[in-house]
């Protein structure tokens, strides 16, 4: 086969300078930019056709969302005039329990000891100091208040309103009298002479009736 290279004729001179092609080789310097060949200009290497864009997906309505119940509290209808006998019950419970309570504490310290027993007598002492007990935790917290304890726990009052003027001493007094008497009569009382507005024998020696307490 013929080498390529033996029809290379590096003797050939060059016509400006008179030197031949090797030594021409042998003299270029690296550092020196070579001549600039010009290139032709060419398009983008690969023109293929885009196809159409595929159309946006329409949004998306938005779901209708489910009701959700909600739930209303129901206000509670305003209590409003003369309150009714079942709230006095109530009431007056409280009250009895809070003066026996006070009644037992100093009953129970009287018979600690050993060998020590009530005697029958006592039992109307007993008795008498629960009522002279139950006239100063009824009047005193009636003319200061307007209300007992037991009327506080029921939500009930005396007074009425903040304009109403607070009760007396006489007719707090007269009050815890007529609850004496119907207590007394194991209720009897409260059907006898009733008026319109004053359903107790205390709202009538009173001329108080028990209202319920305003909120707030």
């Amino acid at each position: 086969m013929k080498n390529l290279l033996d029809d290379l004729d590096l003797s050939a001179r060059e016509p400006r300078t008179g030197r031949s092609a090797a030594q021409a080789m042998l003299d270029l310097d690296p550092s020196e930019p070579g001549p600039e060949i010009a290139l032709p200009e060419s398009g983008p290497l690969v023109d293929l056709p885009l196809g159409e864009s595929a159309p946006a997906a329409p949004a998306r309505a938005p779901l209708p969302s489910a009701p959700v119940a909600v739930e209303v509290a129901e206000e509670e209808p305003a209590r409003e005039g003369t309150a009714p006998l079942s709230s006095r019950f109530g009431a007056l419970a409280a009250d009895a329990a809070f003066v026996l309570l006070l009644t037992a504490a100093p009953l129970l310290a009287a018979t600690a000891g050993p060998a020590r027993s009530l005697a029958p007598a006592g039992l109307w002492w007993t008795a008498a100091f629960a009522v002279y007990l139950s006239f100063f935790a009824t009047v005193v917290p009636l003319t200061l208040f307007g209300k007992t304890v037991g009327m506080a726990l029921t939500g009930l009052t005396a007074r009425g309103d903040a304009e109403t003027p607070p009760l007396t001493f006489a007719e707090s007094s007269r009050r815890w009298l007529g609850t004496v008497i119907a207590v007394a009569g194991l209720g009897a009382p409260l059907l006898v002479g009733r008026e319109p507005g004053l359903p107790s024998v205390a709202d009538r020696l009173a001329r108080r009736p028990l209202v319920y307490e305003e909120a707030g």
